[in-house]
């Protein structure tokens, strides 16, 4: 297949690692610890455990309709995509350090480290700064299908959630102190992907996309000797 922007070198190779650990039954396999800069008066890494959803418009399902949940036709891309809340740290984080960001992603199976960096855009309902589509979608490859949208991308994103993880948008601020009436809504809510209750409004609306466009890539394999094996410098096909 041809090397685009939708489909550099790089994304067989992590696609090729990333199955086979799945398929030997490693789940924490899409786990990535994922790190940002924390501003202040003295900046200091942030990093937390956020989980791979895949690439940008991409399904899992083996045999594909011509319209994916939310609307969408099946595309092809090399943008990898994470779900989070919109009052999450991490995304006033990327919003004041130009998006950048630094993965380490660890694949037990196979006993290789991925690590990544580039820059990370949030898609979201009132955004405090503009997400870049046009730059963005020369990533995205839907061949004649067309039609294709960033709000039917993050509608099947929110529809491939568990009800309970969409109830989870609506818990109270993360980092905040807890009061009781902030205790009473830590309770487990299950939503439908088609509520609209006030609920499922107010979970939806902080239900964001980062979507992580790749500028440099390596794979550590740790098989003895340990050795960088590949080395993408993705911005030369930009």
């Amino acid at each position: 297949m041809a090397q685009t922007l939708s489909n550099p070198p790089w994304k067989t190779i992590v696609s090729e690692i990333l199955q086979k650990n799945l398929d030997d039954g490693h789940k924490g396999s899409l786990n990535m610890s994922f790190a940002t800069i924390k501003q202040g008066l003295k900046p200091r890494p942030s990093v937390r455990t956020v989980i791979f959803r895949g690439f940008v418009g991409e399904s899992r399902e083996e045999n594909e309709s011509e319209k994916l949940p939310g609307g969408n036709p099946p595309a092809q891309s090399s943008l990898i995509v994470v779900t989070t809340d919109a009052l999450m740290p991490k995304v006033s984080e990327l919003e004041t350090s130009d998006g950048v960001f630094e993965i380490s992603w660890w694949q037990a199976g196979t006993n290789q480290q991925i690590r990544f960096n580039g820059k990370a855009h949030i898609y979201r309902p009132n955004p405090a700064i503009t997400f870049p589509e046009e730059e963005l979608n020369k990533y995205i490859d839907v061949g004649t299908k067309g039609g294709w949208t960033w709000e039917n991308e993050r509608e099947r994103l929110w529809r491939s959630h568990r009800p309970v993880m969409r109830g989870s948008f609506r818990n109270p601020q993360p980092g905040t102190l807890l009061d009781d009436e902030k205790r009473k809504n830590l309770r487990p809510v299950e939503l439908d992907a088609d509520d609209d209750g006030p609920e499922a409004q107010e979970a939806k609306r902080r239900f964001s996309l980062l979507v992580l466009q790749v500028f440099e890539l390596e794979i550590l394999d740790l098989d003895p000797p340990p050795v960088i094996s590949h080395v993408h410098p993705a911005r030369v096909f930009n």
